[in-house]
């Protein structure tokens, strides 16, 4: 069995070898005149559709920020498969493939992730989890789609009965489970999330999103408000979008709970389990805190969190799923 984390800045893949990854990217190569003989020579994975050569992967995302005349492009966009580009779906089944390989045994299971609907803006998954699910199947696996979220309260809320709230902060959505002893009551998405704060921010100080991102990403510096070292003009922009991102997603979930009537009278306080790449930056947990605070939640929550190795617990959570289905 294996499981695959299917996300719009990077895929995961586990199993019961390991866990390995590689950035949900490519690039195009036709303005960098580089031939197929100098990729091979640099050791750069590639693949070539339409006579056009594209890195695809960690490499992809790597030149990207090194030329700042290279557009880093994905297969997916705002959680789902990327209209505006031709060559995603053929690009997309390279990645997974890589990553996947070979089933081990015939029908050998393999749960991948899908978004919930989002309720901020008009998009519709059915497309999207179907292509999935063929890319998957004609590898010769069986198939099986879980909820992002719900895969995070798999290993997130394992100690708590399963019980509250978990999210999944990915780069082009936000997917939010209420859990109620192993039953997601409701999930659904919003569309502000990693891929957001990086643009915001690429417009207000005018470096380009792969620029910022690699900023985000560093880990040299902390955007929690007690943090002693001096941020940079680039990294103070990032908090703040990080800060607008967080008031923005709390007001949704609060909006869930004060107008759904099937939502659950919990008992007893709940946690808040978060995981996804977006949750990744120093002060994090401490940043969502302050902003909880200024909140009048309409349930009581007893810890807010970062699930352990916040970037692989959605795969980790699918793989929990293979396990029970095996």
């Amino acid at each position: 069995m294996k499981s695959i984390d299917i996300g719009t800045n990077t895929i995961i893949c586990v199993s019961d070898t390991g866990t390995t990854l590689q950035r949900d990217a490519f690039l195009s190569l036709a303005s960098m005149n580089t031939s197929k003989s100098t990729l091979k020579k640099m050791g750069v994975s590639y693949i070539e559709l339409s006579n056009k050569l594209y890195v695809i992967g960690t490499e992809a995302n790597e030149l990207a920020a090194i030329f700042n005349n290279s557009e880093l492009r994905r297969p997916l966009k705002d959680g789902m498969l990327n209209p505006n580009e031709q060559d995603a779906l053929p690009i997309l089944a390279t990645i997974i493939k890589s990553l996947l390989g070979e089933p081990n045994v015939k029908d050998e299971v393999c749960v991948y992730s899908v978004p919930a609907p989002p309720i901020d803006v008009e998009h519709e998954i059915d497309y999207h989890s179907d292509v999935l699910n063929t890319i998957i199947t004609n590898l010769g696996y069986k198939a099986q789609a879980l909820n992002e979220a719900v895969a995070v309260a798999n290993v997130g809320l394992a100690d708590k009965q399963l019980t509250g709230i978990a999210i999944s902060i990915g780069a082009g959505l936000t997917n939010i489970a209420i859990m109620y002893k192993g039953i997601s009551v409701l999930t659904f998405s919003i569309s502000k999330s990693g891929d957001w704060i990086d643009q915001m921010a690429s417009k207000e100080s005018g470096l380009t999103v792969a620029k910022i991102r690699s900023i985000k990403e560093k880990g040299n510096y902390s955007i929690s408000s007690s943090a002693i070292e001096v941020r940079t003009r680039e990294q103070n922009i990032i908090r703040t979008y990080y800060e607008a991102y967080i008031r923005y997603l709390l007001k949704y979930i609060e909006v869930q709970f004060t107008k759904n009537t099937d939502m659950p009278n919990f008992p007893a306080p709940v946690d808040i389990a978060i995981a996804g790449g977006g949750g990744l930056v120093n002060g994090f947990i401490d940043v969502f805190k302050e902003q909880f605070t200024q909140k009048n939640f309409p349930i009581e929550i007893s810890d807010i969190k970062l699930v352990t190795e916040p970037l692989s617990a959605i795969a980790r959570g699918l793989f929990v799923e293979a396990d029970l289905g095996e």
